[in-house]
């Protein structure tokens, strides 16, 4: 059984119900993750407990209570890394998003898994006081190559795609499809990160398209170019807007 801080947050704990296996290098993954969200200027503000325990369905973020879990164990740092940095990012953003915009929190925060995965590939190579999650770096980026393989090649041009996402916006192949789409002008365009949590200001009662638009204002002035293409990848744009 672990209660751990983690290294470089403070506020931040880590909590486990399980014995044995290497949990110092399991949290210092978490908390490159962490710093990840914290180069791209996003904080919440908040204290956060993170819970690896055996009674929770699936990862989960709860924001109210401030507490993240954790459905892996401390053997797989990559699905840890690929779970926390997901919820993680549900956590930056500060309240509930609209219906029509819940399908894009949920691409959102499954394409911040894909991007903390491939910044850790590199960035904890080079961490020479923890040589075994140094050495296993390389499978950061290969676990997220597996599961975007399929997803890059998928069809989201489909015309009642957005439809079907409003009314069920876990339909996990089309958020991962959405994701991978997201992943390069996230990539290419890092300012995107300060938009994201301006998502939950957009208010209820538009489509897909006009909620779009309103985020758009509502984010940075810096964000609205790349939000535009982000638009435009996602077929959020009206033909007429084009």
């Amino acid at each position: 059984m672990y209660l751990l801080s983690f290294p470089n947050h403070k506020g931040y704990y880590f909590y486990s119900d399980t014995s044995g296996g290497p949990a110092e290098n399991f949290l210092t993954a978490l908390d490159e993750v962490v710093s990840v969200f914290d180069r791209l200027h996003l904080w919440p503000g908040r204290p956060l407990n993170v819970l690896l325990d055996q009674v929770s369905p699936g990862p989960s973020c709860m924001k109210d209570a401030c507490e993240i879990h954790l459905a892996t164990d401390l053997n797989h740092p990559s699905q840890a890394v690929y779970q926390f940095a997901h919820e993680y990012c549900h956590f930056n953003i500060p309240g509930q998003v609209c219906t029509s915009l819940r399908w894009l929190e949920e691409s959102v925060c499954e394409m911040a898994s894909h991007y903390c995965l491939r910044r850790l590939a590199v960035e904890v190579s080079y961490l020479t006081d923890h040589p075994a999650l140094a050495a296993y770096a390389p499978r950061f980026r290969s676990y997220s190559d597996r599961m975007l393989s399929a997803a890059a090649a998928a069809d989201f041009t489909d015309s009642t795609r957005l439809q079907r996402l409003e009314s069920d916006c876990y339909r996990r192949d089309e958020n991962q499809t959405a994701a991978a789409l997201l992943l390069p002008l996230f990539e290419a365009a890092p300012v995107l990160w300060k938009a994201v949590p301006c998502l939950s200001g957009v208010p209820e009662g538009f489509d897909a398209v006009n909620s779009a638009s309103i985020w758009r204002e509502l984010s940075p002035p810096e964000t609205r170019r790349a939000l535009d293409q982000l638009r435009r990848e996602l077929y959020l744009l009206r033909i007429s807007a084009r």
